[in-house]
């Protein structure tokens, strides 16, 4: 077998959670209307990965051409210092770290959302999708932060390396799902840092409250312990503004329960690559991520979950392509900043194409 059908498992391994690392499925008594017992379920009906035909996927990614999947660019990348960060406006900033992985300054607070700073996503530190750019910033240099927000425990979101050096680094406090914390605890983050939530539930931020509000996806990150924690978006409630992050997700009806909770949003933070039809029940499609935005009634949605990790069978920029080829039909902005580029979100209004761009293609040549 070689190294191209082992990277094909192990991204089926990454979007799935499935790995080789080993914990017990459930660590506490667990008080919440989510879980059945034995693991916890989503809200609408949903196949489990147990469910899935797993030799249509292994043949798909078997017999699929991954020269698409890869850029034939180089995608451009702003490198960030700490410094960087005193000219971003606090009151509403947005900075993109890759993948699903961003800086979010509300009302006073900055907040560190699903970091994976590594190489690799993956169980494994030499295998596994790798970064199809470098990453804008180190550890070490990220700004002080009021917290670290985890939306689940897959490896695309959720990185030992990372969480350990932050933990270690700082006093900064982590918030997630149920059970979420169980990682932590095993990497050594003191009890006192790790604060789990259930749907719902919320945590406040001076004037922004920040919610953990439902998804359609599952967890886990070995064959033992699928969907033992809490997979889930977050909701942040300010004074002034109000901001939706998706997580992973498939489409769910939930979207609606939560803006009939909370009233449209100005922004969202929305998860929109690594979708097949195969596995429609974990990743939304771009169709129906646009059609869940025109519900939360958005008024500018920036895609993440993109052009960093190659987890799925389709081109690297098929996402955002599929986005804007509909956007018209929408209401709201779409707006992609560079890797690393800080937006005034506020005054968000622009699209961008850098993708596109002839000028890095030929950069790039």
């Amino acid at each position: 077998m070689d190294l191209i059908k082992i990277g094909a498992l192990l991204m089926i391994f990454t979007i799935s959670g499935v790995g080789y690392h080993r914990m017990t499925a459930v660590e506490n008594e667990i008080a919440s209307v989510h879980f059945n017992g034995d693991q916890f379920v989503n809200l609408s009906p949903t196949k489990a990965y147990s469910d899935y035909e797993y030799w249509p996927m292994l043949k798909a990614y078997w017999d699929a051409d991954a020269q698409d999947r890869l850029p034939k660019i180089e995608i451009p990348v702003h490198e960030l210092k700490a410094g960087d960060f005193d000219s971003i406006p606090a009151d509403f900033s947005y900075t993109w770290l890759g993948h699903s992985s961003f800086l979010l300054e509300i009302e006073g607070n900055r907040l560190l959302f699903d970091p994976v700073l590594g190489d690799r996503a993956s169980m494994l530190s030499f295998a596994g999708p790798k970064r199809m750019h470098e990453s804008p910033i180190s550890v070490t240099d990220l700004p002080a932060l009021n917290g670290v927000v985890i939306s689940h425990d897959h490896y695309d979101h959720l990185d030992k390396p990372t969480i350990q050096a932050l933990a270690q680094g700082s006093q900064v406090h982590f918030y997630m799902p149920l059970e979420v914390g169980k990682h932590f605890r095993a990497w050594g983050v003191p009890e006192e840092r790790i604060h789990e939530y259930d749907w719902w539930d919320a945590v406040q931020f001076g004037s922004v409250k920040m919610v953990c509000t439902p998804a359609r996806h599952s967890s886990g990150r070995g064959l033992f312990d699928q969907n033992s924690t809490l997979w889930s978006s977050w909701s942040l409630i300010g004074e002034k503004y109000k901001v939706f992050y998706s997580g992973d997700t498939a489409d769910m009806p939930e979207f609606a329960d939560i803006v009939a909770q909370f009233g449209a949003f100005d922004i969202s933070i929305f998860q929109v690559g690594a979708y097949n039809t195969l596995w429609e029940d974990a990743h939304i499609l771009p169709s129906q991520a646009l059609e869940a935005n025109a519900v939360l009634g958005v008024k500018t949605m920036i895609p993440v979950h993109w052009a960093t990790f190659d987890l799925a069978l389709h081109p690297w920029d098929a996402p955002i392509k599929a986005l804007y080829s509909a956007a018209d039909q929408y209401s709201f902005f779409i707006r992609v900043p560079e890797i690393g580029e800080s937006v005034d979100v506020a005054g968000l209004r622009n699209n961008s194409d850098w993708w596109n761009n002839e000028l890095v293609k030929k950069a790039a040549s």
